[in-house]
């Protein structure tokens, strides 16, 4: 399964967790976001440890760690069908940060959450997630229109988490920022290679040249409006991506995000 694919080489986890901001802010908020953006995951598709089951390390993994499930196929197809396209709000990654994956990294975190809200549609939003679509041949299993949904569908769906969590809001948590008029401001960022994708790579484990693993760590702080008060609330947040670029492709970009989770901070 794509969702387990970066949890472990040779029994050594490899952590795959992204910043669940919104959630958490929303909840300062005092609005409940409906839509399954609460913790928790399908008890139907238990989580399994690392090294264990069909899903688990790449090294002396069952086959099939690399193909869509049948699971992940079925979210797929109630995926939303969305067209790339930028606003200027939402404005293209410059070229020049698609051709590193640390620069891309930071370029794509940056976007997906220092963004504004007033003036922006989450349907704009999910239509610039698609922008940044890519696809690698290691990711088997389903149909080209399928594979070119797993940005969106990873980044939009709780159900997708093995934490029952989505790196962007709902429809109502989406009007609920607009609201106040929120912001995010990221204090600090870090991007690494997790070391056990090096080795499942040099194993010859990981078959596509152009794919690569980075874990991209930050500070953040959301700001909000609440009945004329300023309200603020700090984060704690790592995004796990899985990127395709050079040689397969041109340019880097994601094929998908892998999980979700976040650590709160102190508010005023």
């Amino acid at each position: 399964m794509i969702r387990y694919l970066l949890t472990a080489h040779k029994g050594k986890v490899i952590v795959g967790v992204i910043a669940a901001v919104l959630l958490v802010c929303f909840a300062a908020l005092g609005a409940a976001l409906p839509g399954g953006h609460a913790g928790g995951h399908n008890p139907s598709d238990p989580i399994r440890p690392a090294g264990s089951g069909p899903t688990a390390a790449p090294a002396g993994a069952t086959p099939g760690y690399n193909v869509l499930s049948p699971r992940e196929l079925s979210l797929l197809a109630a995926a939303p069908k969305v067209a790339p396209a930028t606003t200027p709000l939402l404005p293209p990654i410059p070229p020049s940060d698609r051709t590193q994956p640390d620069l891309y990294a930071r370029a794509f975190f940056t976007a997906l959450f220092t963004h504004p809200y007033t003036g922006v549609t989450r349907a704009q939003m999910l239509a610039w997630v698609q922008t940044q679509q890519a696809l690698s041949p290691f990711i088997t299993g389903g149909t080209l229109a399928e594979l070119n949904q797993l940005l969106v569908e990873s980044a939009s769906d709780p159900a997708w988490s093995n934490h029952g969590v989505a790196t962007l809001p709902d429809d109502s948590g989406w009007a609920q920022a607009v609201a106040g008029r929120a912001s995010v401001r990221i204090d600090r960022l870090t991007r690494l290679t997790p070391p056990d994708w090096e080795a499942a790579i040099s194993d010859g484990d990981i078959t596509d040249p152009g794919l690569t693993a980075r874990l991209v760590s930050a500070d953040m702080t959301m700001t909000w409006n609440d009945s004329g008060m300023r309200k603020t609330q700090k984060f704690s947040t790592v995004l796990t991506m899985l990127l395709e670029g050079p040689p397969t492709a041109s340019q880097y970009g994601v094929v998908v995000i892998a999980d979700t989770s976040v650590v709160q901070g102190a508010s005023s």
